[in-house]
């Protein structure tokens, strides 16, 4: 078992406490709701893993066949609620990726923005 060194951030306390906030922000926003009417929403990246040290939440929807609008549908019933700030898109479904990508940026209650909900970083 490893001792905080004064001085030094505890990094696995600050994961903790990113990963709690992910989880709230998940509920206040209902992503995976709202994503299941129209495929599996799955968790992943660092938050799944409970090693979030980045401010982003990654969410995998599996679908048969994925439709652009019904990914504007989510958008923008999100995009109307307290703290979201952005909404964007982009069509990477010819990229090796092979995906559409949606991402929302969010304002925690405390100010601290919380970009990447649907991670999407070009390349």
């Amino acid at each position: 078992m490893s001792h905080p060194v004064p001085g030094m951030p505890d990094v696995l306390e600050q994961s903790r406490q990113r990963t709690r906030q992910a989880h709230e922000i998940l509920t206040r926003l209902q992503l995976f709701e709202r994503w299941q009417a129209f495929g599996t929403p799955i968790l992943v990246g660092a938050v799944a893993y409970e090693l979030a040290m980045a401010p982003d939440i990654d969410i995998e929807i599996y679908c048969d066949a994925p439709r652009i609008e019904d990914g504007f549908t989510v958008l923008q019933d999100c995009a109307a609620l307290d703290n979201v700030r952005k909404a964007r898109f982009g069509n990477h479904s010819s990229d090796p990726d092979e995906g559409l990508y949606w991402r929302l940026d969010y304002r925690t209650a405390d100010g601290t923005p919380r970009d990447q909900l649907t991670f999407w970083k070009p390349r």
